[in-house]
């Protein structure tokens, strides 16, 4: 299964998606769960309603989002794969990050980087 492709389009819909979640996130916190609207959601992201079911069929859909399940499985992939960077599959776990780009590793969007063994 090949991870989601980069283009501009892609990675706009997944900060979007990530938006939604955190102003969810931040509303249910603050507000409760049962007290948050979709409405209220949409206007802390400044999306419309239909916009935010684009995104989420249901406010329970945005609790059960899980963020770093793409970024598990690229690891997953990369470790899998052994020949990425030129690093063998026993390979410290702590180098096996080395080859995303620093300022990526950590975050949600690390699924924005395809495979490096090409699958």
């Amino acid at each position: 299964m090949a991870l989601p492709a980069t283009g501009l389009r892609e990675r706009k819909k997944q900060k979007t998606k990530e938006a939604i979640h955190r102003a969810a996130m931040r509303l249910f916190t603050k507000r409760g769960y049962e007290e948050t609207t979709i409405e209220q959601i949409a206007a802390a992201v400044e999306i419309s309603p239909s916009t935010f079911f684009n995104y989420f069929p249901t406010k329970e859909d945005v609790v059960m989002l899980d963020l770093y399940d793409p970024m598990v499985i690229a690891i997953w992939r990369f470790r899998s794969c052994g020949r990425a960077c030129g690093m063998s599959s026993s390979a410290p776990r702590t180098s096996s990050l080395s080859c995303f780009p620093s300022e990526r590793v950590g975050s949600p969007t690390i699924s924005s980087y395809a495979s490096p063994c090409g699958s």
